[in-house]
């Protein structure tokens, strides 16, 4: 029985670790994650709801504005 509660609170534990992460990293997520999202909404079934349409053009806006800001980062003309 003891046993059995401690595995209760040690998956707990690592549950509430695992859910807390991703808010120490970085504010903003990556291209390849929002990019991600994006795939997981249009691989849903069933047509896509307006509401779904715009989501995904906000990702996409996103990631435009992080490949702008990745460009105000460096001197290169290449952007």
């Amino acid at each position: 029985m003891m046993r059995r509660i401690l595995l209760v609170l040690v998956v707990a534990a690592l549950l509430v670790l695992v859910l807390a992460l991703p808010s120490f990293a970085d504010g903003d997520p990556s291209d390849s994650q929002l990019r991600h999202k994006i795939q997981v909404i249009q691989n849903r079934p069933g047509p896509l709801t307006n509401q779904e349409r715009q989501h995904i053009q906000n990702l996409r806006e996103r990631i435009h504005d992080n490949d702008n800001d990745d460009c105000d980062d460096h001197d290169d003309d290449d952007c």
